[in-house]
C-alpha cells in the first residue's frame, strides 16, 4: 500500500495489550484510558494503541454498524493516496449514516470519512449519536480518527463510542472524550458575563 502522500486517517499498530504507558503521558490521561466503561479497556504501548478484542464478540448492532463501515469505504475517492476510509455513523434514533474519504487534488479539500458523516447526518437534521464505526483496508492496525475529525465529533458530544477498527475483525473503542482529553468545547465559547 502506498501511502507516501498526506491522509486524512492515521492508522494505530495493534500491540499485544501491556499496562505500559508511553514515557510522558499525563496522569490525568493516564487515568482516563483505565477507565473504559465496562469493557476490556484499550492499552497504549510506545504510543500506539493495542487491540480491545475481536468484532466477532460484540453485539449484533455493533457488528452491522462496522459491516457498514466497510461498505462506505467501498465508496472512497482517494486517487492520491490509495488509502481507503469508511465510516458508519450512529445516531440516538438508530439511523445510520455512511461516510467516505473524498481527496482532491488540492490537498487540504480533502475530506475525511467521519466528518463526512457527521456532516451528511446534521443536514438530514440528526445532532445526536451513539456511535461511530471506522475503518480502513489496514491489517494488524485499527484506524484512528484524527484531530480534526475527533474535533468535529466532539461538537455533537463527549460520551459516545468511537470503534475504531482493522480489516481483519479487530477493533479498539473508546469514547470520544478518551479521543480527545482537555479540548475545546462548544461551551468554551459562551462567557461568563452571559
Amino acid at each position: 500500500m502506498k501511502l507516501g502522500l498526506p491522509t486524512c486517517a492515521s492508522g494505530v499498530r495493534l500491540k499485544p495489550s501491556s499496562t505500559a504507558l508511553p514515557s510522558g503521558t499525563p496522569r490525568h490521561t493516564q487515568t482516563q484510558l483505565r477507565k473504559s466503561s465496562g469493557m476490556a479497556e484499550p492499552q497504549v504501548s510506545k504510543g500506539k494503541l493495542a487491540i480491545t478484542g475481536a468484532v466477532k464478540d460484540l453485539p449484533d448492532s455493533i457488528r452491522d454498524l462496522i459491516q457498514r463501515s466497510h461498505q462506505a469505504k467501498t465508496l472512497a475517492y482517494c486517487p492520491y493516496s490509495n488509502f481507503r476510509v469508511g465510516a458508519a455513523l450512529l445516531t440516538e434514533d438508530g439511523t445510520v449514516f455512511l461516510g467516505c474519504n473524498v481527496e482532491n487534488a488540492c490537498y487540504n479539500l480533502g475530506i475525511c470519512a467521519e466528518r463526512n458523516a457527521v456532516s451528511t447526518a446534521v443536514s438530514q437534521g440528526q445532532k445526536r449519536f451513539k456511535a461511530i464505526a471506522i475503518t480502513s483496508d489496514l491489517k494488524k492496525q485499527v484506524i484512528s480518527p484524527c484531530g480534526g475529525c475527533r474535533q468535529v465529533m466532539l461538537e455533537f458530544g463527549a460520551d459516545w463510542d468511537v470503534y475504531m477498527t482493522s480489516s481483519d475483525g479487530f477493533y479498539t473503542r473508546m469514547t470520544v472524550q478518551e479521543l480527545l482529553p482537555l479540548s475545546f468545547r462548544p461551551e468554551d465559547l459562551k462567557s461568563e458575563e452571559n
